[in-house]
This record gives C-alpha cells, structure tokens and sequence, in this order.
C-alpha cells in the first residue's frame, strides 16, 4: 500500500468516510518517533452539538466528552492489548491541519482538541512530541474530501464560547517540558477487569473479564437508592486507578498532582461528605492551604 488514509469515523454507520490521501513516505516522516505499527486517532469538537442546549457552559461540556472519547479509546486499547499515548506537544494549529480543519466557518465549525497514538504494548510509552512538526503544512495541500452533516437550520449566537475557544488555543509545548521520570510503565498484558463485584456478589474475589464489565456497567438513573458498598472495596476501588489511563496521559496515578475530590455516598460506614483522595503527599500542604481552615485532614480508620 503506497498510500495513507486520514479518515472520519461515522459513528452511525460504524464506519470511515475517507477524507484525504497522501504518499506513504509522508506518513513514515509523519511518525519518525512512533513504533510504524502505530495509528493516530484524532478528537475534535463542535460546540454547537452542546450549545443548543447548554448554551454558555457549551465549551465545558465538549471538555467532559472529549475526556470521555480519550478514555475509550484508552480502554479499548487497553482490552485489544494496545495502548494509547496522548500527543500533546503539537499546538491547535498543527491539530488543525492534520485533521483537515483548518478552514472553520459558521456556527458549526469543528475545533481540534487532541490526537492520541495507538500502538503496540510492547513497545516503550511515546513521547507527547513524537510526531515531526515539520511535515503538518504539507497537509493543508492534500485534496480533502467530504463537508460536515449540518446540525441544525438556525443557530443561536454565544460569544463567550468563541472567546474561551480562541483563549484556550494551545501553542507547541517543547520536549523539555515533559518529564521523563513521571512517565509511568506501559501496559504489558490486555486489561481483564478488576476484581469487583457486580453488586450481586457472584464475582466477589476473582478476575471479572472486560467486556462484561462493560456490558454490566448501570446509569445513574437506574440506582435503586438502597445498594452500599463496603468501604475495604471502596478503599481499592480509589487507591487502584486505571493503570491504562494514566499511561495515556503520561501520568504517575501515584505521583500525580491532581487530587480527585468525590462525594461519598452509602458507603458501609464511612459518614457521607466530600472526601480528597490525596494521590502526592508532597502536594498536601499545598492543596490543604488552598482549602477551608474546617477541612479535616485525617484519614478515616476504615480507609487506613
């Protein structure tokens, strides 16, 4: 095959429309830092798809979904005995022309968010600045095919959205910022599945595999409003994180900075609040001198 494809995944057709061709020797200049197996899977948004509903906070809610498609895409790595490593280094600008969206117009326009590497596990984890920024001009002269599905006849105008947008416009983030020691070890065998109960209790104590996981997974919206969980599983449920998503971000789970704060809900006996899970002790003080004097730092007993 002479050639390399950029496509666009139609979700309801579960299929790729092809967008644009170009010669093999580009895509090997393309990826000279890659493992050559690897594929590139592109993210953007369109911010109307939320603003006809959600009107300014939009551009928050294209950022919870663009957080979701990166850890599906993770995950599903992850299952196949892949892996997935975000491309962070390259600036909105260089996105948009590898993607073929470098001519927004109207209310529809769509906005490059992030491109990932998928490749081999057992090749060593990519570097964010992997791909060779010289080649991506030559893209903006590919013949590109296809115009977006239009969403909508009319359109409401929220400026706020395109000011954020054009504020949040990332620049090329050097290779020296990255570093190296808070890269943490590729995924070496597929993702399985924790060893979680289901609720029911039939898969207490053994590995559960993905796909039921998936499968099994409830919405909110079908809590019955009684169910607990004991908090020795809680407990491992918080200190466990997904290896395969940390990889994807080039992050410690351990040593990262970013302490999640959930709302703890009917856990067997563990009073209901908000809790922080403190994943660097060396950010504590900074995180506790951020915070309300009333905060309790103490790790509860049946967490310990």
């Amino acid at each position: 095959m002479k050639h390399r494809l950029c496509a666009h995944y139609a979700p309801k057709e579960h299929g790729l429309e092809v967008r644009a061709r170009f010669p093999l020797a580009l895509w090997d200049e393309l990826i000279c830092g890659l493992p050559k197996e690897s594929i590139l899977v592109g993210l953007t948004s369109v911010h109307w798809r939320e603003a006809w509903k959600y009107g300014e906070r939009a551009y928050r809610y294209c950022r919870h979904d663009i957080g979701h498609a990166m850890a599906a895409v993770s995950l599903a790595a992850a299952g196949l005995g892949w892996q997935a490593g975000l491309l962070d280094g390259l600036s909105t600008e260089s996105l948009s022309s590898l993607f073929g969206v470098f001519d927004p117009q109207g209310a529809e326009a769509e906005e490059p968010d992030c491109l990932l590497a998928v490749y081999s596990h057992n090749a060593p984890p990519v570097s964010p600045c992997s791909l060779n920024p010289d080649t991506l001009a030559a893209f903006r002269t590919l013949s590109w095919n296809g115009s977006p599905n239009r969403l909508s006849t009319t359109h409401a105008e929220w400026p706020a959205i395109d000011k954020v947008a054009l504020a949040s416009r990332k620049p090329p983030t050097p290779e020296s910022t990255f570093e190296a020691e808070d890269r943490v070890p590729n995924v070496r065998e597929p993702l399985r599945g924790p060893e979680l109960s289901n609720g029911s209790g039939p898969n207490d104590g053994r590995l559960v595999g993905l796909r039921q996981i998936i499968h099994q997974r409830r919405s909110a919206v079908a809590m019955d409003g009684a169910t607990s969980i004991p908090a020795p599983l809680f407990s491992r449920c918080s200190s466990e994180p997904c290896r395969s998503w940390a990889d994807t971000l080039h992050d410690s789970p351990v040593g990262s900075p970013h302490a999640p704060g959930p709302l703890v809900h009917r856990v067997d006996g563990l009073a209901p609040g908000l809790y922080f899970l403190l994943r660097n002790v060396r950010e504590k003080e900074k995180l506790r001198s951020a915070m309300r004097g009333s905060f309790v730092w103490k790790k509860p007993d049946l967490l310990s």
